[in-house]
C-alpha cells in the first residue's frame, strides 16, 4: 500500500511543480514576489517529505525525479524561447534544491512527531 501512496504522491508533486512553474513563467502569478515563490516551492517540499513513505534517500530520490519529470514535460509540451533553448532546465537546480530542502525538513518534522508519540505511549504504559 505504501508503494501506491508513493506513486500517487510523486504524480501529484510532479503535476504541482509543473503547473506552478508554468503559472509563474506565464506571468499569471506575476504579483507574487520572488521570496513568495521560493516559500511555495519549499512548502511543497515539506508536504512531499511528510506524504512520501520510505527511507530518507528514497524520498529525496522521488522528489528529484518529480522535478526532472516536471521540467521535461514542460519543455516537451510548451517548448522554450527560441533565443534561449532549454533554458527551463537551468531552473532544475534552484527549484530542486528548495524542494529537497523542504523534503528534509518534512522528514525531520515527521521523525520528531513519531518520537514524541512513542514517548507519550511509554508514559501511558507506566
Amino acid at each position: 500500500m505504501a508503494n501506491v501512496q508513493n506513486v500517487v504522491t510523486l504524480i501529484a508533486l510532479t503535476i504541482l511543480v509543473a503547473a506552478f512553474d508554468h503559472l509563474v513563467e506565464s506571468k499569471i502569478l506575476a504579483a507574487l514576489a520572488a521570496w513568495e515563490i521560493l516559500v511555495i516551492y519549499f512548502v511543497m517540499g515539506v508536504a512531499a517529505g511528510l506524504a512520501l513513505r520510505g527511507g530518507i534517500m528514497r524520498r529525496l530520490i522521488y522528489v528529484a525525479i518529480s522535478v526532472l519529470v516536471a521540467t521535461a514535460i514542460l519543455e516537451l509540451v510548451l517548448g522554450s524561447d527560441p533565443a534561449y533553448p532549454f533554458v527551463r532546465f537551468l531552473f532544475i537546480l534552484p527549484v530542486g534544491g528548495l524542494l529537497l530542502l523542504g523534503t528534509i525538513v518534512g522528514i525531520v518534522v515527521e521523525r520528531m512527531l513519531s518520537r514524541s508519540k512513542k514517548r507519550i505511549e511509554l508514559d501511558k504504559n507506566k
